[in-house]
């Protein structure tokens, strides 16, 4: 695909029914596509190295139950997870090494269960088409655009809303309340303790 087809193709992939694993290769990657998904409408969240543990257990957690149907995670990161109903697991970064392509598309197809595994390559992608061929996978190369039947064909790939969205993993924060309910705290600008007066 050329590279300025590679953002819209994304989008319309993640907008997809079903959840999806997206894999990228560094943390600012994921990051940045997450980003730019929930922009387009769709709710994704984020897996790599940098979260803390509360993070990740809210990641998984909106993931499993479906608040996110998106997760873009990092190679490290998604070790372990084990996450059922995933029908669609894609490359948007090519993997390194035939390894880490079948450790990334073992994540979907489990137990017998359906899946499709996508790898999104541009025009210099060789390198990729290296990787593929050494995990000795049988794959259907096409050339896609955004918009083409064989997109939505094969993952079912449908326009965004174009309505932003929140980060579904995103930690609630408490709003400051006043000291009374209903009244805003009065602000004098004194400060410091009261003068006292002296006795005579």
């Amino acid at each position: 695909m050329r590279p300025a087809d590679k953002r819209p193709v994304l989008a319309q992939i993640a907008a997809r029914a079903g959840r999806t694993l997206v894999f990228a290769r560094t943390q600012y990657g994921v990051d940045k596509l997450a980003r730019r998904l929930r922009e387009s409408g769709t709710g994704a969240v984020v897996l790599h190295g940098g979260l803390t543990q509360n993070q990740r257990n809210r990641t998984l957690a909106a993931f499993t139950d479906g608040t996110a149907p998106v997760l873009v995670a990092t190679d490290v990161a998604a070790r372990g997870i084990h996450v059922d109903g995933i029908t669609l697991v894609v490359h948007a970064d090519p993997a390194a090494d035939a390894k880490d392509y079948l450790h990334r598309s073992g994540r979907t197809g489990r137990a017998g269960a359906p899946g499709t595994v996508v790898t999104l390559i541009t025009d210099a992608g060789e390198a990729a088409q290296v990787v593929l061929r050494n995990a000795g996978v049988a794959y259907r190369e096409a050339r896609i655009r955004p918009d083409d039947a064989l997109l939505r064909e094969v993952t079912g790939a449908r326009a965004p809303s174009g309505l932003p969205v929140t980060d579904p993993a995103a930690a609630d924060t408490p709003p400051k309340s006043s000291d009374t309910p209903g009244r805003a705290r009065r602000n004098t600008g004194i400060r410091g303790r009261p003068t006292r007066r002296s006795k005579r």
